[in-house]
């Protein structure tokens, strides 16, 4: 193709452009989408119309089919409107919990984590700790009383503050031992407390079948022991909701006196406490 005839072909295309309204082709363009809404309604109207005539035959007229459409997809979709409004609802409020179970969870575990690590490093560090604090309070003591000393003119030879770091020493060591004691009087009390319960435990159950020995001890396990009086007690209120009719104290003691050997060793393996008590009981009435 020459030059001049390349040249025609743009002024052609100049003058078909030129002679375009810019307005009619934007009108152009919305009529094409309205009809592309309108056909969308259309086959919208016709899908809820074939619902229609399955439900109510073909004898309806269009226009009855066009009414029952737009009321039957209004209907539908102010329903799903609804449902997914109290979904979306529904997953908001469950994540939100979730979220918030989350957080708390996590600041459980970092505070149990932190509480861990803390009291690891004090039990690992506990001598150092005791011992920095001890030569701190003991360096300003000395030099304390030092000072009070030659500021009242009273001289104090160098060898004889070794008679302070002496009974430093003795102090600690009574400490110690005092401390052991103290672990030995609070194990002594704790199996003090197990022996009042046994017998506590047994006295209340004079007069109760074996097997209702048995669910005794079990209920008892859960009691808490604080003192005698009110562990007494405590039992007494579960024997008369529980075990409100009694067995006589001697068909109890010749029950148990038959069947102590048959039911020490398996009370023993299965029920931890309760076996003690029932062996306890068992004892009781062999003597």
């Amino acid at each position: 193709m020459s030059e001049k005839e390349l040249e025609q072909v743009v002024e052609e295309e100049d003058q078909i452009l030129d002679s375009t309204d810019p307005e009619e082709t934007a009108s152009s363009e919305e009529e094409v989408v309205e009809q592309e809404e309108a056909t969308e309604e259309q086959e919208v109207v016709e899908d809820y119309s074939e619902d229609m005539i399955a439900l109510f035959g073909e004898d309806l007229t269009e226009e009855i089919k066009e009414k029952a459409a737009t009321i039957f997809e209004a209907a539908v979709q102010s329903r799903v409107d609804r449902a997914v409004t109290a979904e979306t609802s529904r997953l908001e409020e469950e994540y939100a919990q979730k979220v918030e179970t989350f957080t708390e969870e996590t600041n459980a575990r970092v505070d149990e984590y932190l509480d861990y690590v803390v009291q690891e490093w004090m039990e690992q560090n506990e001598v150092a700790i005791e011992e920095a604090l001890t030569t701190e309070l003991t360096t300003e003591f000395i030099e304390g009383l030092k000072n009070l000393f030659a500021e009242h003119y009273i001289d104090i030879p160098e060898d004889k503050l070794d008679v302070l770091g002496e009974l430093t020493d003795k102090v600690e060591e009574l400490e110690a031992k005092l401390n052991e004691q103290v672990d030995a009087n609070i194990e002594m009390k704790k199996d003090l407390g197990k022996f009042a319960k046994t017998e506590i435990f047994v006295e209340m159950s004079e007069g109760l079948a074996r097997t209702q020995v048995e669910k005794f001890a079990e209920l008892a396990e859960g009691i808490d022991f604080s003192d005698e009086e009110s562990y007494r007690r405590k039992l007494n209120l579960i024997r008369e909701n529980y075990f409100a009719a009694k067995a006589k104290k001697s068909d109890i003691v010749e029950e148990l006196a038959e069947e102590a050997e048959d039911i020490e060793q398996p009370v023993q393996q299965n029920y931890g406490e309760v076996g003690r008590y029932v062996q306890a009981i068992s004892r009781t009435a062999k003597k």
